[in-house]
């Protein structure tokens, strides 16, 4: 990154590469990712955030740095998170203990259980 005329611009540099890639050229994944960081590290921190399916874009060997960036940010604010990847509840947990819920349809209603 570089500070030119009071602007902020980031690369990446990447082996294998023979130049820095541009923001345009980052993968969903990498965007999602360094979205979540910036959110999850704020230096003033909100009271609550919510996090829908954090995990949806990212390579799955990113899970344990988005889980442990999620139990830091945990210290701060109040987290609301959804979430399909009962892999990512696990790498949480070794963080951080959270109350965990399942969501259910029956007769048409959406049922809400507590499991842990």
């Amino acid at each position: 990154s570089d500070n030119t005329g009071g602007r902020f611009r980031m690369m990446m540099q990447r082996e294998g590469l023979s130049r820095p890639l541009e923001p345009a050229e980052f993968s969903d994944g990498t965007l999602r990712f360094l979205c979540l960081a910036v959110a999850l590290l704020s230096p003033r921190p909100p009271a609550f955030i919510a996090l829908n399916e954090p995990e949806n874009s990212l390579h799955p060997q990113m899970l344990p740095a988005l889980a442990s960036l999620i139990a830091e940010a945990s210290r701060y604010s109040q987290i609301w998170l959804t979430s399909h990847s009962p892999e990512l509840a696990n790498l949480i947990e070794k963080h951080r203990s959270f109350s965990l819920y399942q969501l259910s349809m029956v007769e048409g209603e959406t049922r809400m259980a507590r499991l842990g």
